[in-house]
């Protein structure tokens, strides 16, 4: 899955989302709008990929999860992917952009994702780590609220 995105950021940095193996019918978004992945402003707007920070790979569903530190017009901006992978093609594709806006107070540190990076990517020691199907539960909780908690939470 490493190879997905190592190929997503090799496009960004020669501007070419074309080298991307994207499956002959794809499923696209940049910042929640549909997009054509050779229409985005994704290849146009970013100059620099200066970190990656969290990544996360599901081998068994074919998925990428990506947050990336990304120089935009000279400014940080924090790019989220998501990828899912099928047959050797990428067959969706999700981009997201967090900017820092001072114009209603929220900001937020781009640049501090490198002082974290050694915790986000630490392996979940395996005896600390929950099973698919406690997490696919906990994931539809958040949906639906008809669905009742089996656990409790702090």
């Amino acid at each position: 899955m490493q190879k997905y995105l190592d190929v997503f950021i090799e496009s960004i940095e020669k501007k070419d989302p074309s080298i991307l193996p994207m499956a002959h019918w794809y499923l696209s978004t940049e910042d929640d709008r549909p997009c054509a992945v050779c229409h985005m402003a994704t290849w146009r707007l970013i100059t620099k990929v200066n970190y990656v920070g969290v990544k996360v790979f599901d081998e068994e569903a074919g998925s990428i999860y990506a947050m990336l530190n990304v120089t935009e017009s000279d400014k940080p901006v924090l790019l989220c992917v998501r990828m899912k992978v099928e047959d050797e093609k990428i067959s969706e594709i999700e981009l997201t952009y967090f900017r820092a806006r001072a114009d209603s107070g929220y900001w937020f540190g781009v640049d501090d994702m490198i002082k974290y990076a050694d915790s986000w990517n630490q392996e979940i020691p395996e005896d600390q780590r929950e099973n698919r199907e406690f997490l696919q539960h906990l994931g539809e909780l958040v949906y639906d609220n008809s669905i009742e908690a089996d656990y409790e939470s702090d």
